[in-house]
């Protein structure tokens, strides 16, 4: 999907090790309150863990909701 698609056009959510190339790659990367430290460490934003509604405080956070 992101061939049809700026790479500079989404958001990417992470916390393990292999989600950073897709961290880095996206507009904004988001590391999850449990991340590990080498992911927040690349991250554009850090969040709260899911099971603490992450994705809901990042998006209100940054103005996408």
């Amino acid at each position: 999907m992101l061939k049809h698609l700026q790479m500079d056009s989404y958001i990417a959510f992470g916390d393990s090790l292999n989600d950073v190339e897709m961290l880095t790659h996206a507009a904004i990367g988001i590391a999850m309150g449990n991340a590990h430290e080498d992911v927040k460490a690349i991250a554009d934003y850090v969040t709260t863990k899911v099971s603490e509604d992450g994705i809901l405080q990042a998006l209100t956070s940054l103005h996408f909701l």
